[in-house]
This record gives structure tokens, C-alpha cells and sequence, in this order.
């Protein structure tokens, strides 16, 4: 979960979550309660507004084709195909096996991400907590498509949490947190299917193609959000 804070169009980069004053023009006529908003309904006005293009539905998909990503997803087809011939040792990480957990999903973090993003690092931290990591690494398939579920969730996070904050009573971080998670979640099963990943394989030397599939794919998924 990413907690810092900065304004709308603000490029800082150890800060994700950001105001928008859109967002808190959907939710600020009334304060509600958690109950009172339908997350499809908020979603979609979110990311298709009746005038004009959405801003927040740009960014998402300008950022899951960027290098910063594209080489991340590279990266993670190429540690899963390195831990599946000769496990996790090789990745080389010293001690490897008597590092703390949370040591350890740090250290593959950081070998998975392609640079400093904070919220391409994060997604990679949250989708590898509580898994056998050897076991979970080997299978890039569901690797990726979990990341592209916790990064969608992670950028709506940054985008409107923090109104959401202000104008829902009894908002819960974690339980929207899930609410979104479960709403992407559906729509990334079905349209990142294998035979797209194995296009991604065949192209993850490619940083164009890869970039361009990635694109289609969000364009795709993010379009099934609209009701």
C-alpha cells in the first residue's frame, strides 16, 4: 500500500499518490459511506468521463509501455526461466537461504525491477508476499498476470485514495484496496490470456513490440472497466 502524497501532475520520484481534482468532484457532493458508492459505477466514470479524455485512463496505459515496465515483465521471464533450470541459487543473492523473508522478497524485488519506479517496486513487493517464492517464480505466466492486476490497483490507488479519504466516511484502505483489486483482477484473467503472453516471450527482446502489446493490453482491459 503506498501512503506518500503530492499534487496532481507533480513528478517526484519517491511519490505515488497524487490529488485529483476530478475524482473529488465525483465524490465530494455528498460525504458517503462506503455502502452508498458502487466501485463499477466509480471506476468507469473514472476512466471514461462523458466529455473529454481521461487523464488518470492515459497515464495507466502510457506507464504499463513504458521501459520501466516493459523491461520489469522481461525481467521476470528471464528470472523465471533462470530459477526453473537451476533454482533460486542462481540468482546469486549471498546467504540467500538464511535471510528473513521479508529479506529475501526485497532482494528478488530488486532483481526483477528494472530501475527505482516506486510503484512498479511496490506491485513486485506486494505479488511476491506470502508465496513460495521458488515455486511462484518458476510460473511467469501467473507472475505477470499478477502484476498487472496490483499495479492497475496500485495506480487507482495513487490517483484517488486520497479523495476518497476526504469525502467516504468510513473509507478502509484495505477494503478498497480489495474492492479494486477484485474488480481488475476479473478483467485481467480474461484478457491477458497465454496466447498474448507468448507473444510477449517471442518479443521480450523487443522493447517496441513488447511495449505495444502491453499498451493493447491495458487499452482492453481498462475498456471492459467501463459500464
Amino acid at each position: 500500500m503506498l501512503l506518500y502524497i503530492v499534487n496532481e501532475g507533480d513528478l517526484m520520484g519517491t511519490s505515488t499518490r497524487r490529488t485529483n481534482d476530478r475524482v473529488n468532484k465525483i465524490l465530494s457532493a455528498n460525504n458517503k459511506s462506503s455502502n452508498d458508492i458502487n466501485i463499477n459505477k466509480l471506476v468507469s466514470e473514472i476512466l471514461f468521463p462523458k466529455r473529454n479524455s481521461s487523464k488518470i485512463k492515459d497515464d495507466i496505459v502510457n506507464s504499463t509501455c513504458s521501459t520501466s515496465f516493459t523491461q520489469t515483465v522481461k525481467r521476470i521471464i528471464t528470472l523465471s526461466n533462470n530459477i526453473s533450470k537451476n533454482g533460486i541459487g542462481t540468482l546469486g543473492i549471498n546467504n540467500y537461504t538464511n535471510l528473513l523473508y521479508h529479506e529475501q522478497v526485497e532482494l528478488i524485488s530488486s532483481e526483477i525491477c528494472y530501475d527505482e519506479d516506486p510503484i512498479i517496486k511496490q506491485s513486485i513487493i506486494e505479488i511476491l508476499q506470502a508465496k513460495d517464492l521458488e515455486s511462484y517464480l518458476t510460473d511467469s505466466y501467473q507472475v505477470i498476470k499478477d502484476f498487472l492486476t496490483e499495479y492497475y490497483t496500485e495506480k487507482f490507488e495513487a490517483h484517488a485514495f486520497e479523495e476518497l479519504a476526504t469525502n467516504v466516511t468510513d473509507f478502509d484502505d484495505e477494503e478498497w484496496e480489495n474492492k479494486i483489486s477484485n474488480l481488475v483482477s476479473v478483467q485481467v484473467e480474461k484478457i491477458f490470456t497465454y496466447s498474448i503472453y507468448k507473444q510477449i516471450v517471442i518479443n521480450a527482446n523487443d522493447e517496441f513490440k513488447t511495449g505495444n502489446i502491453l499498451r493493447n493490453v491495458s487499452n482492453f482491459i481498462l475498456k471492459e472497466l467501463k459500464i
